[in-house]
């Protein structure tokens, strides 16, 4: 969630980034969905495109 209060933060304001959110994270990536694996499993039903869409985040 680190991520995404620093993307709210730089939102408009820098051109780059990616070297500030993988500072965020403390790795060569980082995720800018809202979901995380617990969230990804409370809708069953929905899993896969949920999981889709996740990975689709993570750089």
């Amino acid at each position: 969630m680190a991520v995404l209060a620093r993307a709210t933060k730089l939102r408009g304001q820098v051109d780059n980034v990616e070297p500030a959110f993988c500072a965020v994270a403390g790795e060569h990536f980082y995720n800018t969905s809202p979901l995380d694996f617990p969230r990804l499993l409370d809708d069953p039903a929905q899993a896969a495109g949920n999981l889709r869409a996740y990975n689709d985040l993570v750089t």
